[in-house]
This record gives structure tokens, C-alpha cells and sequence, in this order.
């Protein structure tokens, strides 16, 4: 059985840099999840979703983490590069 986690995670926005991402949404994909393989029990991101936009070449991850700089690190580690990191925001109604 793996640690429980008890750090606090927020979901992100990562634009990744032009060209860091390449341009297969499938090995982008696999790029990013061996980013969030666990270290010590406990992993540092968790990616909630990939988006490419072929139109442009543009790359997305929401993911979950802890802070910016375990994005940055975890995402590097891999060889992906961010151009922005931003707290992504929950549209919608809530329900009771």
C-alpha cells in the first residue's frame, strides 16, 4: 500500500513550449505519464488530460499538483518544457 498523500492539489493549465510536445498526441501522452510516475510513494503531478491543437501544433496538459515548481520539474525531467503554467478554474453549477 502506497503513502497517503497529504499534499494539497490545485488543477493547472500547462501551454507546453512550441516544438517541446512534438507532433504525435499519443507519445506526447506517454511523454507526460512517465512524468507522473511516483517517487518515494507518491506522485508528483497527476495529468487529468492532453490537448493538442493540430490547427497550430499547440500543446495543453490539465494536471493536478501540489505547485508550479512540481509541474516544471516533473515536466522537465521528461524533456518537455513549459511556456505557461496557470491555475485552471471550475466552470459550472455545483450540485447539493
Amino acid at each position: 500500500m502506497l503513502p497517503q498523500e497529504t499534499t494539497v492539489r490545485e488543477r493547472f493549465l500547462v501551454e507546453l513550449a512550441p516544438g517541446s510536445g512534438g507532433c504525435d498526441p499519443g507519445s506526447l501522452t506517454q511523454r507526460v505519464r512517465s512524468a507522473t510516475r511516483a517517487r518515494d510513494g507518491i506522485a508528483p503531478i497527476r495529468l487529468v488530460r492532453t490537448i493538442y491543437v493540430p490547427e497550430d501544433g499547440s500543446s495543453y496538459l490539465l494536471v493536478e499538483a501540489g505547485s508550479v515548481d512540481e509541474i516544471e520539474h516533473a515536466l522537465r525531467e521528461v524533456g518537455l518544457e513549459t511556456r505557461s503554467v496557470d491555475a485552471a478554474i471550475q466552470v459550472g453549477a455545483t450540485r447539493t
